[in-house]
């Protein structure tokens, strides 16, 4: 469930208003793998892929095995180059 703006902003493209957004989200709920996932596929989106890979990797911590998760850290991880740990998160292993 989306639970804030960060996720509007995210879904229309705007990724500077969601960047601000979902970090605000992250510091209300810090423990919540949603919206870590979100700022992860921001910071993608921004060319930030280390950084995106540690918060991609922080809700996958948060809540193991969700699809979407390991979807977009194996998006992240081949983007940084290293193709086969993207390979193994996009076949789950």
């Amino acid at each position: 469930m989306d639970r804030g703006l960060g996720g509007l902003s995210l879904g229309c493209g705007d990724f500077e208003k969601a960047g601000g957004e979902c970090r605000g989200e992250r510091e209300l709920a810090p423990g919540w793998a949603a919206d870590a996932r979100k700022m992860g596929i921001v910071l993608a989106n921004r060319g930030a892929m280390r950084e995106a890979m540690a918060e991609l990797q922080r809700a996958n911590v948060l809540q193991p095995g969700v699809p979407e998760t390991l979807l977009e850290l194996g998006k992240a991880t081949a983007a940084a180059g290293d193709g086969v740990a993207a390979e193994k998160l996009l076949l789950c292993n």
